[in-house]
């Protein structure tokens, strides 16, 4: 029989299953056949890019992000009640699909209760050290809790530091079981390219997702020549567009790879995924960090601090027009070793 491997995959965004994508084809060409578990958008992404895969749909833990930052550490609480019964139900799943599939791995993405204590589980985060502000410490330490029942912790990230996610994944402490596995990205940076000058990728959690869209429109002065909008979403009403700009509800594949390829310049969030999209593409990226949360806007600090790609805030996408590109995208600057 053939070796298989259960993967989890968060479903808060696309980023966490794109990012999987170069893992669970390492995987396959190990010869492993993936069981894939997730939900929504990132349930159906992945089962484009592995027809072949065998699919399980369960949801992932449900977190939402405030309107006004202010509230954030509200918010936290509450996701934390309303997700106690689901970690439980988490447990449970795994034990039924470990009985059913016999895997001889188990890969969770994010997800740190998606592991089995008889089979070799491997966890996947760049965030050893969890940004929360005034509760980072608490934070940090129960994550830590919950990594630590996991064989291996994968960072995708180089070793050493600063590293594209900084603290984030180099907290100043050895943690044995990491393994940091360099910086990954789907995409292939040769290929037939779509001349662009900008394009426009949303992303991320409702409201703010619609919020950016709505600025964008508002702001479209600061995107000249040919512009490409991907909004990141079916599931939310389209908005009157400028009439020379293409817009797709979702892009993916050879389409979206095509027109990263040809693009001048990119907006879009700075979550992770996207950071080591563009780093490894060697992209011209502005980064317009998620408001109120905090991963997104340490990581714009950091890579501007670092001099690899400019952000603006949300509430001032105006400044777009002032950046001063040449300073920025110093990509040589860090290293790649590994551990």
């Amino acid at each position: 029989m053939q070796a298989r491997i259960l993967v989890g995959i968060l479903n808060w965004g696309l980023g966490h299953a794109a990012r999987s994508i170069p893992v669970i084809r390492d995987f396959m060409a190990r010869g492993f056949e993936p069981v894939i578990v997730s939900d929504g958008l990132a349930l159906d992404f992945l089962r484009n890019h592995f027809p072949e895969a065998v699919f399980e749909k369960w949801p992932s833990l449900r977190i939402r992000y405030p309107e006004n930052p202010n509230l954030f550490p509200v918010f936290i609480a509450e996701n934390a009640l309303r997700n106690l019964k689901n970690i439980a139900a988490e447990r449970h799943r795994v034990s039924e699909l470990v009985q059913r599939y016999r895997p001889q791995v188990i890969f969770s993405d994010n997800r740190p209760f998606f592991r089995h204590p008889g089979v070799h589980s491997i966890y996947m985060t760049h965030q050893l050290q969890v940004p929360a502000g005034r509760f980072q410490k608490t934070a940090s330490r129960l994550h830590r809790r919950w990594m630590d029942a996991f064989d291996e912790i994968f960072v995708p990230d180089y070793a050493l530091p600063p590293g594209l996610s900084g603290r984030l994944g180099h907290p100043g402490e050895n943690i044995p079981a990491v393994k940091y596995i360099g910086p990954l990205t789907r995409f292939d940076s040769k290929g037939d390219d779509i001349p662009l000058d900008w394009l426009l990728l949303l992303s991320g959690p409702e409201k703010q997702r619609t919020l950016l869209e709505k600025l964008l429109i508002r702001h479209q002065n600061l995107f000249g020549g040919r512009v490409c909008l991907v909004r990141g979403t079916d599931r939310m009403p389209r908005l009157e567009y400028p009439a020379h700009w293409e817009v797709f509800d979702l892009l993916h594949g050879r389409a979206l790879a095509a027109r990263i390829r040809g693009a001048r310049k990119i907006l879009s969030r700075s979550g992770y995924t996207s950071v080591m999209d563009w780093f490894l593409l060697r992209k011209k990226a502005v980064l317009v960090p998620t408001p109120g949360q905090g991963e997104q806007e340490y990581l714009a600090r950091h890579l501007e601090k670092i001099r690899l790609f400019p952000f603006v805030e949300q509430a001032h996408l105006e400044q777009i027009a002032h950046i001063p590109y040449e300073q920025y995208y110093r990509f040589d600057t860090l290293k790649p070793a590994y551990t």
